[in-house]
């Protein structure tokens, strides 16, 4: 490996990037000079110029947008996107094609973050990328830049050779951080650190104040970074310990993580200023709304200026073809933005109010922003989280982020810490100069603390992290508990291995552990029995890990290892007792959202083993020996429902996938007779429904997939091939997108017209019944593209002309055209646009079953919040309209009307039957 050459610093920002750096030839100096390297990037249609700052926004072209030779950039580069100023220049005039806010969508668990899904709203045609894919796109641009204008003439000055340091939110979880690592990995950049954007906006402070340290803070104890950025708003505590003469620095706790910034101010002032144009022009389309929330930000950085207008002028296209005249115009005055961001987001409170806590905040652009927009209602709840009796409220404060670069801002914050104060002087504000690159500064500094120059702040993890486990109590009660894996403020490169608890591997099993993390418990040991309290523990995605050896049957004991890795990132493994093996955990993102996870198996109770003894024994008897004493496969689960004294609707999922461990190990035997194949597809459906929600319930879903191939062996049967079809239903939620194609290209050639070129399965055409159950299985698929969700829609729709009681086909709709899908995953979530056209049909039927209908629009038209997935407000209105004409439920009406949770009984009728007990679905 090369020497670094320099230390250099990126700010990779949810509205900007920076970059800076310093000379390690310099350490020996005093004082080692911080740099800003400007980046070169299209500011113009084929204009480079050199900026301080890269707007993290990328453009994707359109064939007519503008010419390949119009975006060419110094350096070689066979990249068709455009990035940085032009990018957003550009995303002014066609929104649609502009991607953004990548950063927030990294802590996004409700969507797989390496899918192309952004732009968000765009059209199901472009060519989309992934916020992993956007997040390197922008590290590698700052590479290529580096590499043109500092290491054209030296190979060994290329940033990849250099020691970097990448700010996060101090609130990014595990996973982001791991993504953002991933991100840089990608990019070519491998000898990376991450560093909290508070801890590097306070370096940044100390580059200018290091030398008077004992001056600026000789009488402070506690200072708090406030960091409003563009799409987050983080808190970190910093303590400031004397010793004799010297100060020290201990950065003592940090916030949870709060999607809210800059981004939703210009959200807020875009919706207020939409409700003008709403009066006189009709409701926006997404183009016009995309337009209208970059003009709020230029509209909130022209009046917030210390010596800004006193109104700014929003000029907006229209819908019709004329370019002048089909423009919208409106005006905003200074007097009114400072109302909607003073009382929107740091109105005064008292410092015992509580944040709103709700399940569903703003779901613009699709991101799922913090319930309550006051900045200043979070603030409190963090410090009341963290005061104690012997630490009393900040005495001084540093801000940071593009968000509080307003002075009027900044004294609002101000004036609300100092009422909440119990000390006898105002809290003193520490200054950083240019915020928009501190963050980038205050990195090099730290990169160069790492070298033994500078001062540093000590704190090690700011969380602290545990391992859920089951502890029985007299043998019969189960009380979830979790060992302190990471105790808080552990120090980097520290190692911990819990030797007082043995876990056993299985070769060829995957194993999986639940993974919780807390910013507010503290003074918990490594080993320590901790029990779970939702309100201070944050669910992780668990972690899993799996053993490949020829002998299957192996059983290997094993302790956990874990340590804060020199990058910054959480780093988990499995060890063997005398350390001669190590198997590293990994974290598993596509388990769905909210999958309950448990590190042991239910108890295994006598009854339990004698059912799963039962279910081998009726499988394995071969049919012709079957007697009238006997119990035959058909009969199993109600012979189940007499052993437990329970009905099958309320066995827990714990319960269900025991029994599916069963029927797995004697899938071959289904193939003996029909009645056989029939009840074991229906009971494997059954025991693994609704695909996901258990950990390792995709390996299972992988074991059970490999049926598929191989098809049915009595397909003349109707009972056998309508289990089959069952069957794939109720586990849909847990099949992978390449998976979900098979079944549509299996059942497409019997449901639509002109599909010639799918393949049909062997046997006889199916009856109605069966196609039935074949359109309720691909209507469940929710991972299919827009094309065939629309060719099912066509379908679907035409049934309204040929049933005179069209229930079922209000579910199927429902189904398919979910505002909120059933697996928690929205980005494949049909457009507000395409249902509408099928609510409009609805409306103009006649309602023979209201509570049909009504379930099926509430379906259709439920309100998110987020543009890209909700019909038009008049669509809506003539929904609620109708359902009020009608004398409808309030509980279809109300979902329609406002944003509510997703209640359990609506997840049980979109998913056509009832769920295990215990599965938590998003």
């Amino acid at each position: 490996m090369n020497l670094s050459k320099y230390i250099v610093s990126i700010d990779l920002g949810t509205t900007n990037c920076a970059v800076a750096y310093a000379s390690i030839k310099e350490l020996k100096s005093e004082k080692p000079d911080i740099h800003f390297f400007h980046i070169p990037q299209l500011i113009e249609k084929a204009e480079v110029a050199d900026m301080s700052l890269l707007p993290s926004f990328l453009y994707l072209p359109g064939k007519y947008d503008v010419s390949p030779e119009e975006c060419l950039l110094p350096w070689e580069s066979d990249e068709k996107l455009i990035t940085g100023e032009y990018a957003k220049k550009l995303g002014r005039l066609i929104p649609g094609r502009l991607v953004m806010s990548a950063k927030s969508w990294l802590c996004h668990g409700g969507v797989d973050r390496t899918a192309k899904i952004l732009p968000w709203s765009g059209s199901e045609d472009l060519e989309k990328i992934s916020p992993l894919e956007a997040s390197k796109k922008y590290l590698e641009h700052i590479k290529r830049a580096w590499n043109f204008k500092i290491a054209r003439e030296d190979p060994e000055k290329k940033l990849e050779n250099q020691d970097i340091i990448i700010t996060v939110p101090a609130s990014f979880n595990e996973v982001a951080r791991a993504l953002t690592v991933k991100a840089a990995y990608m990019a070519g950049l491998e000898r990376i650190t991450l560093l909290e954007e508070p801890q590097a906006a306070f370096y940044s402070w100390l580059t200018s104040y290091e030398s008077s340290l004992k001056r600026f803070l000789g009488r402070t104890e506690l200072i708090i970074v406030c960091d409003v950025g563009g799409g987050t708003t983080d808190f970190s505590l910093i303590h400031v310990e004397k010793d004799g003469e010297e100060i020290n620095l201990k950065r003592i706790a940090v916030g949870e993580h709060i999607l809210l910034g800059g981004d939703n101010m210009d959200l807020a002032i875009a919706k207020y200023i939409e409700r003008g144009f709403k009066s006189s022009h009709g409701n926006l389309d997404n183009r016009q709304w995309g337009t209208l929330c970059q003009e709020s930000q230029k509209a909130k950085e022209y009046l917030l200026e210390e010596e800004g207008t006193e109104n700014f002028s929003i000029i907006i296209p229209g819908t019709g073809s004329r370019l002048i005249g089909g423009m919208l115009q409106s005006e905003i005055s200074r007097t009114e933005l400072l109302q909607i961001i003073l009382e929107g987001f740091f109105p005064f409170s008292d410092r015992t109010v509580s944040e709103k806590t709700s399940r569903y905040g703003i779901q613009e652009w699709g991101l799922p922003y913090a319930t309550d927009p006051a900045i200043t209602h979070h603030l409190a709840s963090f410090l009341r989280s963290h005061i104690t009796e012997n630490l009393k409220y900040p005495d001084a404060i540093l801000f940071n982020g593009g968000a509080l670069k307003p002075s009027i801002i900044r004294n609002r914050i101000l004036e609300i810490l100092n009422s909440w104060s119990e000390r006898n002087k105002p809290v003193k504000v520490l200054i950083n100069k240019n915020m928009d690159l501190t963050v980038a500064r205050g990195g090099v500094y730290y990169g160069l603390t790492r070298k033994g120059r500078g001062i540093r702040i000590k704190g090690g993890t700011p969380r602290s992290y545990y391992i859920g486990i089951d502890i029985e109590k007299d043998k019969k009660e189960q009380i979830p508990s979790s060992i302190c894996l990471i105790p808080r403020d552990l120090e980097e490169g520290q190692e911990v291995i819990i030797t007082d608890r043995e876990f056993t591997l299985l070769v060829g099993q995957p194993i999986s552990f639940p993974l919780y993390s807390s910013t507010i418990r503290a003074g918990h040991k490594a080993g320590e029995i901790v029990t779970i309290d939702n309100s201070d523990f944050s669910e992780l995605p668990p972690l899993y890990t799996l053993l490949k050896t020829e002998d299957k049957s192996l059983e290997i004991p094993v302790y956990l290892k874990a340590m804060i890795s020199e990058v910054g990132t959480l780093a988990l493994s499995c060890i063997t007792p005398d350390h001669s093996k190590n198997w590293e955990l990994e974290f598993n993102l596509r388990l769905k959202s909210e999958e309950k996870t448990s590190i042991h198996k239910p108890v295994r109770t006598e009854t339990v083993k004698k059912i799963k003894k039962l279910i081998y024994e009726i499988f394995t008897k071969k049919p012709g020996r079957i007697t009238s004493k006997d119990i035959r496969p058909k009969n199993l689960f109600s012979h189940i429902e007499k052993m437990i004294g329970k009905n099958r609707e309320v066995w827990d999922t714990g319960f269900i996938r025991e029994l599916w461990e069963t029927l797995e190990e004697i899938k071959d035997k289904r193939r003996s007779s029909p009645e056989y194949e029939a009840s074991w597809l229906n009971a494997a459906g059954f025991t693994l429904r609704p695909g996901f929600g258990c950990p390792l319930d995709e390996w299972r879903i992988q074991n059970l997939w490999s049926i598929f191939s191989k098809g049915l062996q009595h397909n003349r049967e109707i009972p056998v091939r309508l289990e089959w079809w069952i069957l794939w239903r109720r586990v849909a939620g847990g099949l992978t997108g390449e998976w979900q194609e098979e079944l549509f290209n299996k059942a497409g050639p019997y449901l639509l017209t002109g599909r010639k070129e799918l393949k049909p399965f062997s046997g006889p055409p199916p009856v109605a019944s069966e196609r039935l159950e074949m359109l309720r299985m691909v209507v469940s698929l929710e991972e299919l593209d827009q094309a065939k969700k629309l060719q099912l829609g066509e379908l679907i729709t035409g049934r309204f002309r040929k049933e005179a009681n069209p229930g079922n086909t209000y579910w199927l709709l429902a189904r398919l055209g979910t505002r909120f899908p059933f697996t928690g995953t929205i980005h494949k979530v049909l457009p507000g646009k395409i249902v509408s056209s099928w609510i409009e049909q609805i409306l103009t039927l006649k309602w023979e079953d209201k509570d049909a209908v009504a379930f099926g629009l509430a379906s259709l038209a439920r309100y998110t919040g987020d543009r890209a997935r909700d019909i038009s407000p008049e669509v809506r209105e003539k929904v609620i309209k109708r359902m009020r004409k009608e004398k409808c439920q309030e509980i279809y009406i109300k979902p329609v009307e406002t944003i509510i949770e997703v209640q359990s009984e609506e997840k049980i009728l979109l998913f056509g039957e009832s769920l295990p007990i215990g599965l938590r679905v998003k």
